[in-house]
């Protein structure tokens, strides 16, 4: 894979891809593209703009959490008005996660994992600003204009406050990302007991620099709606930050003030920050047909004297189908060490279930996976479901070379449809 940090010109986003290298995603710092004048065909929503951010549990961590939110600024870049109906459920939900990548003997080339994510706010109205610097319109059709649309090259903000107000923030289990559909109106039955419910959740001790000397924070936002996902537009709703850790004690975040990403990285998520970072990650992108899609990146770290860590991270940007099982071929009779797994928790009421993946290290007969339940065992089992991103990882006795990782779907395919697929990503042999 070739990295770039050369600022990056648009690319349309194409669903048909399958697989393919992630370069031509690359960005750097300040990136920027012609939004005003090369639209997207129908409706496109982009995070342009994280702000704020909000920081909740500043005192004593609740159940061992602190609590956050960022604001984020939409932009419609394509050419028809984008829906922004209140009452039904034609209108964005917004999803805000939190990223960390970090170094230690544990994670000796690196790792780069998801810490905490939140409910998802439901958007109610759309202003008619103009803060990418675009011209507003709207097509000459009655009833549309600011409030129930969103109109071609407006932006429309909602500040930390708002994406942290838990009267608006609806579960993530009713919604489908790759249509782009969901209940509403939604399910908010759960108990609000305390500050960290529903928010930005993410554990005390992942945001304490004395455990995590040099780890680097990142949020993310991502936008989810119907009309988008219908004009093929879903796979760059989202974008990321790098964040800082402000106060040691309160744990408090604000976004960096130096390095490469101290803007938004509009129409990137969160995990494109580690190849950009360190050029030895390879990093793929897997649309899978009828669905959403997989971004997939591995990072293998040579510790010498014949002994290799392999890093994967998967993040499910909007597959409605799900990952349940991963699994790579290795050369019969290697040895294998190390093996783990790293998820985010569901929290707040979400029905699914936090219990971690198998793993299943088996050198001997040439294979290492890690699996949860199936769908037909437990539907709400954990899954890697969409805005989330898994960590794999095991030491090899044996160098890298260009192979397979396998990936087994969640829910059951269609007819026509995959029940899986392989992705190309260093393996071992």
């Amino acid at each position: 894979m070739t990295n770039s940090t050369a600022p990056r010109t648009r690319a349309r986003r194409h669903p048909a891809r399958v697989a393919l290298g992630y370069a031509a995603l690359a960005v750097g710092a300040g990136a920027v593209w012609a939004v005003c004048t090369d639209a997207s065909v129908g409706p496109d929503v982009v995070v342009f703009t994280l702000y704020g951010p909000g920081n909740y549990v500043t005192g004593t961590p609740v159940d061992g959490k602190r609590a956050y939110a960022l604001g984020t600024v939409s932009l419609n870049e394509g050419d028809k008005d984008l829906k922004w109906f209140a009452n039904v459920n034609e209108h964005p939900v917004i999803g805000q996660n939190l990223y960390r990548l970090k170094t230690d003997a544990a994670r000796p080339g690196g790792r780069f994992e998801q810490v905490g994510m939140s409910w998802l706010k439901h958007g109610f109205t759309a202003l008619t600003m103009t803060d990418a610097g675009c011209t507003c319109t709207f097509e000459p059709e009655p009833g549309h204009g600011g409030g129930p649309y969103l109109g071609q090259g407006c932006t429309d903000p909602y500040s930390a406050s708002l994406n942290a107000d838990r009267s608006r923030l609806g579960p993530r289990y009713q919604v489908n990302a790759a249509t782009g559909f969901y209940t509403y109106p939604f399910d908010n039955s759960a108990t609000v007991d305390d500050e960290a419910d529903r928010r930005l959740q993410v554990a005390d001790g992942d945001m304490d620099p004395a455990q995590n000397p040099g780890a680097r924070y990142f949020g993310e936002g991502q936008y989810v709606t119907p009309d988008d996902a219908a004009a093929g537009n879903a796979f760059n709703n989202a974008s990321f930050r790098e964040m800082v850790v402000t106060n040691a004690t309160t744990r408090s975040l604000g976004y960096a003030d130096s390095g490469p990403f101290t803007s938004t990285q509009v129409e990137l998520p969160a995990l494109a920050a580690w190849p950009l970072i360190d050029a030895s990650v390879v990093m793929e992108v897997a649309d899978i047909f009828a669905d959403g899609r997989l971004h997939l990146a591995a990072k293998v770290h040579d510790y010498g004297g014949g002994l290799w860590r392999y890093e994967y991270a998967i993040h499910n940007l909007n597959s409605h189908r799900s990952v349940q099982r991963v699994e790579i071929a290795v050369p019969p009779g290697s040895a294998l060490s190390s093996a783990g797994f790293h998820d985010v928790d569901y929290h707040s009421g979400e029905p699914y279930s936090n219990a971690d993946w198998t793993i299943d290290a088996d050198g001997p007969n040439g294979h290492v996976a890690w699996f949860g339940e199936t769908q037909a065992t437990n539907a709400d089992a954990n899954a890697l479901r969409w805005g989330t991103t898994y960590n794999f990882w095991f030491d090899s006795d044996q160098a890298p070379g260009p192979g397979l990782v396998a990936l087994t779907l969640f829910r059951a395919a269609a007819p026509g449809e995959p029940a899986g697929f392989s992705v190309n990503l260093p393996v071992p042999g």
